[in-house]
């Protein structure tokens, strides 16, 4: 059958249409492009921004309820709760403690005379007054928090636990968690908490354990779902804060042994997996419990925050029970109010409060996530290292951070890039299977970052785990050795400047973007466990010195990863995939190869084009490799794209190809990019592309007022964009500066037509979503918008 071709002018473009070829799919794309509306994301998530706008109407809903005194009203018998509880919420939401809303409120909680403490309403003052750090309230605190250990019970069946009010009544479950939340915020304030009330927490909540692994409201009870909760938060809160045996030296640290609550804790998980839900408490049927649901709620995110679980069972269970959340929350009033006729939960002050301290704290960005590997606890040596590693992240960034456990057994690609960083360590053989293997890849070939150490220490040979993590970085990157990170390298600077330490060195390997995969042969978690605040206190000087070292350098490793820049926890990385090969509409815009690094970042295009795709609904793809410029299928594709960050030259076959690819009656068009933003490759491209040009062709910098710069093409706004440049500060610590400018294009003109359109400045990278403090780039999002717009005008020049 003989194949009919036509053409389509647009603008002064022809493009050759194949009726029944493969070319056809550009028409259907060019009329998508400028007739067609744009593709929608499907409903069903939650995202990102409505989130943002529900805490924003729960906020505005509490400010607006606050008595003149300052409270939200009382709970009788608990004076001052509920006025602690909306003042937590507004602040975790993100309202400044300077406020006057919250200035009013803190006002009003030290008034509270002390004669009406409760447990409740004791620890939520104290939960608040932490939170908001006012100078002037260390005392007021230190009051509560004496009360708070004094009351908590001593001898009898309920040792360790707490009651409405005093020894006196009958210890509950809680009563206690919310004791241990308080305590727990005032070591965070480095105020002292006695570890004799820590351990006694510790053999209350054991022994109250259901066999099943949940707990009720009183030992005796039916495990339910907001006990449950309680008992996973405490165990973790109890076993971070109380004392272990204080070694004489580095080497004198236990780095072996287990901890007694970790049983527990992986019981408790166990049980939780198969009874989480998001809609409603699970309990005993016609419990009173069960309607108990936004109390419930905010057990949860504390549960799953603090044990770094982003699934229970299979559960995404901010996801889900966020999308619950929003649907409960009234439109007009922007309150939550309780169902099921619960009197507690018909407060919407006290609903309102709950609602949004689960959608505020539950969102905190990920760092880093634990790579679990088997089925025990060989890839946990160290439960509590993340959590203190992470706080002391915090401090450094002033940012609120949480982490979480993957389990790459039943992971996908897209799973691991929810965390930025994969924290992978071991003694044992480390025996992945391909599949694991390739997600790893993938992984990383995707901008994801692996930190990985041996747990070696005295009493504890890693050899196994070292000989294993070895060959398999050589198996999944064989063209990228791993070598020695030296003190030039900015992990060593990336956020305080420390010098490598022969008993630690590190190893990189050197993928796609950056140095993409570090190594340390000893063991670092195990001291990170020491550095929390009241443990690190208690150490010998030249101990808490080593401790300190090490932490830092924890700290620099997922600064330099992430470059303090972590999408917000609802974004959902994707992994590109190939597009249907029954589409009918489908363009190819494949890499060009030359010798200046043409795929160092081998999935940013394919990302770009992923990204491209859904923003015009229609598939785009790229080749499987990359395309030679003297290739004779060169003049199927009406653009190609490079990109690269070393100096190249072009052959004279490749230079006559090109030029007649960019002839007047081919229309061809180039787009391409400098890797980290390599002055080497855009001189290259510059110099390469001039000299096969036809004569008057001349290269200039795209003026603000350009078409291409503009959202006139159905694309976007590019005249303030977000450029990120590598700087240090004065303590040479690496810094990334932020600045606003129109995105920088240069464009190699011939006439009123483009040819080839360059950015100096890195976009590949941030594709990758990768971020890194050594490139000059763009913001991600700014960098998929100055892509779009690219290929938007070359298809419609």
């Amino acid at each position: 059958m003989e194949t009919q071709i036509f053409s389509l002018k647009l603008g002064s473009r022809r493009v050759p249409i194949a009726g029944g070829g493969r070319t056809c799919a550009i028409l259907g794309l060019l009329f998508i492009v400028l007739l067609g509306p744009f593709a929608t994301r499907a409903p069903g998530q939650i995202t990102a921004d409505q989130v943002r706008r529900a805490i924003a109407n729960g906020t505005a809903f509490l400010k607006g309820r606050q008595y003149a005194d300052g409270s939200w009203g009382e709970w009788e018998g608990q004076r001052g709760g509920i006025t602690a509880l909306a003042t937590l919420a507004l602040i975790e939401s993100g309202v400044p403690p300077a406020d006057p809303v919250v200035q009013k409120s803190l006002t009003y909680l030290r008034s509270i005379p002390v004669d009406d403490r409760r447990t409740y309403s004791t620890a939520l003052i104290v939960m608040a007054l932490c939170r908001a750090q006012q100078e002037g309230d260390r005392p007021f605190i230190e009051e509560h928090v004496r009360w708070l250990e004094s009351t908590q019970h001593q001898g009898g069946a309920g040792t360790g636990g707490w009651s409405y009010r005093d020894r006196n009544g009958s210890p509950d479950n809680s009563n206690s968690q919310f004791a241990i939340l308080a305590l727990h915020e005032a070591v965070q304030a480095r105020i002292p908490v006695s570890n004799d009330v820590w351990e006694r927490a510790l053999a209350f909540w054991l022994g109250g354990q259901h066999q099943s692994g949940g707990w009720g409201y009183t030992p005796g009870d039916s495990p339910s779902g907001s006990m449950t909760c309680a008992g996973i938060s405490s165990l973790v809160i109890i076993e971070e804060n109380r004392e272990r045996e204080l070694p004489r030296s580095v080497d004198a640290i236990d780095c072996c042994s287990g901890s007694s609550a970790n049983g527990a804790l992986d019981r408790a998980l166990r049980f939780w997996g198969e009874r989480f839900s998001p809609r409603r408490n699970p309990t005993t049927p016609n419990d009173i419990g069960a309607s108990y649901l936004f109390y419930y709620l905010y057990g949860v995110e504390r549960a799953g925050r603090l044990s770094g679980q982003r699934f229970f069972g299979d559960h995404d269970w901010y996801r889900e029970a966020g999308e619950q959340i929003l649907a409960l929350q009234r439109p007009i009033t922007g309150g939550w109010t309780g169902t099921n006729g619960n009197l507690a939960e018909s407060t919407p002050e006290l609903s309102t409060s709950f609602a949004l301290l689960f959608l505020s704290k539950g969102r905190w960005p990920v760092v880093a996530a634990k790579y679990r590997y088997d089925n025990d606890n060989r890839w946990d040596a160290h439960p509590q290292s993340l959590t203190f590693l992470v706080r002391n992240v915090e401090m450094s960034w002033k940012q609120s951070l949480t982490w979480q456990v993957v389990d790459s057994r039943n992971s996908t690609v897209n799973d691991l890039l929810q965390s930025p960083v994969l924290m992978i360590s071991g003694r044992d053989s480390l025996n992945l299977s391909d599949a694991q293997k390739q997600a790893l890849r993938e992984y990383v070939q995707q901008g994801g970052f692996i930190f990985a150490w041996a747990n070696n220490s005295p009493g504890c040979d890693a050899t196994s785990f070292d000989r294993d993590f070895r060959a398999l970085v050589e198996e999944l990157f064989p063209d990228n050795p791993m070598q020695v990170l030296g003190p030039e390298h900015p992990i060593w600077s990336a956020d305080k400047r420390i010098l490598p330490d022969p008993r630690r060195p590190l190893f990189g390997v050197q993928a796609c973007c950056r140095t993409s995969i570090v190594y340390c042969p000893a063991d670092l978690a195990c001291l990170w466990t020491w550095s929390q605040s009241t443990q690190r206190d208690r150490l010998p000087a030249t101990v808490g010195e080593e401790v300190d070292g090490v932490t830092q350098l924890g700290i620099n490793v997922l600064t330099y990863a992430t470059g303090r820049l972590l999408r917000e926890k609802l974004d959902r990385p994707q992994v590109a995939s190939a597009p249907s090969e029954q589409s009918r509409f489908r363009l190819t815009i494949p890499k060009l190869s030359h010798d200046g690094g043409a795929d160092e970042a081998a999935a940013a295009w394919n990302n770009l084009l992923r990204e491209a795709a859904g923003w015009i609904d229609q598939p785009l793809a790229s080749l499987d490799s990359v395309i030679s410029a003297d290739d004779p299928n060169l003049f199927q594709y009406p653009l190609v794209f490079m990109h690269g960050r070393r100096d190249f030259v072009f052959s004279a076959d490749e230079r006559e190809s090109l030029a007649r690819f960019l002839s007047d009656e081919t229309l061809g068009f180039v787009f391409s990019d400098s890797i980290c933003g390599s002055a080497e490759f855009t001189d290259a491209v510059k110099r390469e592309f001039a000299a096969l040009a036809p004569a008057g062709a001349r290269w200039e910098t795209l003026p603000a007022s350009h078409p291409l710069l503009s959202a006139s093409l159905r694309g976007f706004d590019l005249t303030n964009v977000e450029l990120r440049r590598p700087d240090r500060g004065a303590d040479g610590a690496m810094l990334v500066r932020s600045s606003k400018t129109v995105a920088v294009l240069d464009a190699l003109v011939l006439g009123d037509r483009i040819l080839v359109v360059h950015s100096p400045y890195d976009l590949s990278c941030s594709w990758e979503n990768g971020s890194s403090v050594e490139c000059v780039t763009y913001a991600p999002d700014d960098a998929f918008r100055i892509g779009i717009n690219v290929l938007l005008y070359a298809l419609q020049e």
